[in-house]
């Protein structure tokens, strides 16, 4: 395991430095599924290269990834997966040139056992290990502190904003604030450092989630559905991630 998290380390500030180069070049933009939901050139250039990586070094491992480039199915989590956003926060990306990360998570028979996410711009590269807990560029984060949500900033997407205001409008108003940040990644990492004690998504797919879910149970905080359930590996699903009192209150209300 050892080997393979220095691999994963190297590969991502190796990327790291490609992506802020390619920032200094016109890209290629294509709608997904929205005008808000796009891909880049250089999202399908960091996944191909991650993948290659992959199937050089381990070439029995099957590889998950947002934009499906040279991609299997992938439905059941037996053996080693390894599962990619190559660009976490396109948008942010390509309209702010911060704000983004890159995610990876590698499973083995359905257990989580390595999480990374990496804020590029910032050059903070987070590090989770199943039963190791997690770092910040090498340092040791402590588990975080637990919060109630009067006493909570809550970090919503914009889609769950948008698609059930009505829903989440009384947990809206009973926290210290409201918070929008555009990506996944970030929006874990807020959490990670504490400065953020609940995070709601409406819709995540699994790149989205499945390296954040290592660092949750690592740090001391809560993740579900809406529904108070154990979320579903490699289905779209809503997702509750909190501190243990910012959690039960927001599904009590």
């Amino acid at each position: 395991m050892k080997a393979i998290k220095q691999n994963i380390e190297t590969w991502l500030l190796e990327i790291g430095e490609l992506i802020k180069e390619r920032m200094s070049q016109p890209l290629e933009v294509n709608q997904k599924t929205s005008l808000a939901d796009v891909v880049t050139n250089v999202d399908k250039e960091v996944e191909t290269l991650f993948k290659e990586k992959i199937a050089k070094d381990y070439p029995t491992h099957r590889v998950l990834g947002e934009e499906g480039i040279h991609q299997e199915k992938i439905d059941h989590l037996d053996g080693d997966v390894w599962i990619i956003d190559p660009i976490d926060g396109t948008l942010n990306f390509v309209k702010e040139k911060q704000n983004f990360a890159v995610m990876i998570a590698y499973y083995r028979n359905g257990v989580g056992e390595l999480g990374f996410i990496y804020d590029v711009m910032s050059k903070e590269l987070y590090a989770a290990q199943r039963g190791h807990g997690a770092t910040k560029n090498g340092v040791v984060l402590p588990v975080v502190e637990d919060t109630d949500l009067k006493n909570s900033l809550l970090n919503i997407s914009a889609n769950t904003f948008f698609l059930d205001p009505v829903s989440f409008e009384d947990k809206l108003r009973a926290s210290l604030g409201l918070r929008i940040v555009g990506s996944a990644a970030l929006s874990f990492i807020r959490l990670i450092n504490g400065q953020h004690g609940g995070y709601v998504c409406v819709f995540l797919n699994p790149w989205d989630y499945m390296a954040g879910l290592i660092f949750m149970k690592e740090l001391g905080l809560v993740v579900t559905d809406f529904n108070g359930e154990p979320i579903q590996l490699l289905q779209k699903t809503t997702l509750l991630a909190a501190t243990p009192t910012t959690h039960k209150e927001i599904l009590d209300k």
